[in-house]
């Protein structure tokens, strides 16, 4: 897979001294919104490159200055993430030598303002013979230097310093290969990079043998490289499109055998057959009814009694009829599960209501039921958050107030708004989000996710169990990308102007930028890593499969929202490498937890307990910004 394309300037992109053409413009936009980076590296200096991408507007482009000496990321002025290759004094004092010889006999040349090489531009073709003699004249003094003779000037270089040593400088910025390098160019300082890169392609190169392919102009070779992505990856695209229902119609005959005799959910295993030695839990079976409320809507033959049962197991065997509510689950060996669980119980609510819509019978009870129950326990409309766990009877409140459970509750309640029309739930999401704004922006974007009963952070938690299902320690980039789509949902679905939510949405933008930027191919490996310190160092390096679906969700709603390409690009890589790494090809699925290394791994979550996560993810991409999944599919 190519992940960066490099482009010469003068003879490549562009004629000498003119624009890069807007079709030539249009495919390089393109390349970047398939998850293809783009850099220019030419002899032209960096300042210079960084005013002529203003106005192509790429997004993330990258610089190679002066043959690759100098490096940056982005076209801000002063830069930012800025590099000068290191090089020797000698070569600086036969740079030095030259330009003093050039001077006394040309002392009227124009130079190009580097700070690393020298590139001289004589006033006449006659005064490059007069260089050329200079240079002959010398070759003893000029054995580490590096010398490029072009149609209109020179380059002289320190040796070592090259297009070359400019592109492995933005691989290793990049953390990629040099097999995943395109590089496109015309001319002689082009050849290093050249013998370098996985792919080299010519525009006009006399010396054929040098490239893999050579083209006429570089609109052809823009084309080719197109042609190499994959569409299915592309959002909007017919082909993903087509890609998520196939693969929507697989998960839901995948899960068909999730439901225990009295409904509860098991466990699945790699192969869909039911885990009978987990425990069967109320929070699974009330996503089994959600997705299978969503399956009945969608017309998916069996959705309606499967959702029957998972509704079935909530109203009878996993509802506790002495204390109300709904225990934890059940063992194995059908023993309860101690605790009532937040977390449990605004999934309940998820799922009545998706049961509702799709007008499965009881569905409107159990949702009466369980907002009872929740708006009892679990609401506290003093702080504007959700409790987290009390004891089986309802008696003993837990210190501890995490933030999973008012995720999913922000979740929840958006549904019952959404469902039913009452706006309190709506406005009880914007209370929370408003509390987890402020918590994020205090914390360089990352959201705190345990607190103790005054809901003062425990940033310490688990810290001897990073791993931990529901409680790691350190931050969860997969949380922050998660907050970010359900800060948009709602602030799209409250405020109709674009002024009123501009602040939400760049709320949501920095959640999902921060979260990418810690946990996204950072490690060596594609991926996104589990958990992080809170200074952004991987803790966890496991890629679980909801923190992938959450940004396939997240990157396609800020696009569409936004219209910025830099979303197009992540949700083409993160549909690369689902399909490459995450899907489950044999069996139809996702697998449920990778290593760093991208192998099956089941430490945290054995077998692929539901197929919630995956299953929305090949909805929400295509779905009404502002509305819940199940309202925006019925």
């Amino acid at each position: 897979m190519i992940k960066l394309a490099v482009f010469d300037l003068d003879g490549t992109l562009a004629e000498l001294g003119e624009w890069i053409q807007p079709e030539n413009v249009a495919l390089l936009k393109k390349l970047e919104e398939r998850g293809i980076r783009v850099a220019i590296c030419s002899g032209k200096p960096a300042y210079y490159l960084c005013g002529l991408l203003r106005q192509v507007g790429l997004k993330q482009p990258l610089i190679a200055g002066e043959n690759g000496a100098v490096v940056q990321s982005g076209i801000t002025l002063p830069p930012k993430d800025f590099w000068i290759q290191p090089y020797s004094e000698k070569a600086k004092k036969s740079i030095a030598f030259l330009k003093a010889e050039f001077d006394r006999v040309l002392p009227n040349m124009w130079y190009q303002p580097n700070l690393v090489g020298l590139t001289p531009f004589p006033s006449v073709e006659e005064e490059l013979d007069i260089i050329q003699e200079i240079i002959d004249e010398n070759k003893t003094k000029l054995e580490d230097i590096e010398i490029y003779r072009h149609v209109d000037c020179f380059d002289f270089m320190p040796s070592g310093l090259s297009k070359k040593a400019g592109i492995i400088r933005l691989e290793e910025m990049l953390g990629i290969t040099s097999e995943e390098v395109v590089c496109v160019g015309d001319g002689v300082n082009d050849y290093p990079m050249f013998e370098h890169a996985g792919l080299a392609l010519g525009i006009r190169v006399p010396e054929k043998d040098l490239v893999d392919m050579n083209f006429l102009c570089v609109n052809d070779a823009l084309r080719y490289l197109i042609s190499k992505t994959e569409e299915k990856y592309v959002i909007d695209s017919s082909e993903n499109k087509e890609f998520l229902r196939e693969m929507r119609n697989e998960l839901l005959s995948f899960g068909h055998n999730f439901a225990s005799p009295g409904g509860s959910s098991y466990y699945l295993g790699i192969d869909g057959t039911p885990m009978k030695d987990k425990n069967r839990e109320t929070w699974i079976t009330s996503r089994m009814a959600h997705v299978y409320s969503i399956g009945a809507l969608l017309g998916h033959e069996g959705s309606e009694s499967l959702a029957d049962a998972a509704l079935e197991g909530l109203k009878k065997e996993l509802y506790d009829q002495a204390n109300g509510g709904w225990y934890a689950g059940f063992s194995a060996d059908g023993g309860i599960i101690p605790t009532k669980q937040c977390y449990a119980h605004a999934f309940v609510i998820l799922a009545a209501t998706s049961g509702l819509l799709a007008n499965r019978p009881g569905a409107g009870e159990l949702l009466k039921e369980a907002l009872e129950v929740y708006d009892r326990f679990f609401w506290d409309e003093k702080d504007g958050l959700a409790r987290d766990t009390w004891d089986t009877e309802f008696k003993n409140l837990s210190d501890y107030r995490g933030l999973n459970a008012n995720m999913h509750s922000v979740e929840a309640f958006l549904a019952v708004a959404d469902v039913t029309g009452n706006e309190m739930y709506r406005e009880r999401a914007g209370r929370i989000i408003r509390h987890v704004i402020g918590w994020a922006k205090n914390n360089e974007w990352r959201i705190p996710e345990h607190f103790d009963s005054n809901w003062n952070m425990d940033l310490e938690c688990n810290k001897d169990t990073p791993d931990d299902q529901f409680k790691p320690y350190g931050a969860t980039p997969g949380h922050g990308i998660e907050w970010a789509r359900l800060i948009v949902q709602w602030a799209c679905s409250t405020y109709e102007s674009e002024k009123d939510r501009y602040s939400y949405v760049e709320s949501a933008e920095r959640l999902f930028q921060r979260a990418i930027a810690d946990a996204w191919n950072v490690d060596g490996a594609p991926g996104i890593c589990y958990t992080t310190d809170w200074d952004g160092r991987p803790v966890v390096h496991d890629r679980m499969h909801w923190t992938l679906a959450e940004a396939i969700n997240t990157s396609a709603v800020l696009y569409h929202l936004t219209g910025k390409a830099y979303y197009a690009t992540k949700y083409y890589e993160f549909m690369e490498y689902l399909d490459e790494k995450v899907l489950d090809h044999e069996n139809k699925s996702w697998f449920h937890q990778l290593d760093r290394k991208n192998q099956v791994l089941d430490t945290v979550w054995p077998g692929k307990p539901d197929i919630y996560h995956a299953l929305q993810a090949t909805l929400i991409p295509y779905s009404a910004i502002d509305t819940s999944i199940a309202a925006a599919v019925h």
